[in-house]
């Protein structure tokens, strides 16, 4: 509402930053038990950042060995099992 309309009332902008400044009066003085709480949760999610890359590493590092164990493939990329990369004359 415009203050023309209800000059009494309060709006939207000033009830939020109302309802901010209660919530600021119940948080207590000292806030750096709350810091610590804050940064221990930030913090753990780190870890589960770290722990999933450090997971997607190695299931490359897998699919890189399983890659390398199958052989260097042809040029064209697809050479027959058991073929020894030569030319093969096409078939009369």
């Amino acid at each position: 509402m415009t203050s023309k309309e209800a000059p009494n009332s309060v709006t939207g902008d000033s009830e939020r930053k109302h309802a901010e400044g209660k919530a600021r009066k119940q948080l207590p003085a000292d806030s750096k038990g709350l810091v610590i709480i804050l940064a221990e949760i930030g913090r753990g999610g780190l870890n589960q950042a770290v722990i999933t890359i450090e997971q997607a590493r190695g299931d490359l590092d897998s699919a890189i060995g399983m890659i390398d164990a199958a052989g260097p493939a042809s040029p064209s990329g697809s050479e027959a099992p058991g073929g020894s990369g030569a030319p093969t004359a096409p078939a009369p």
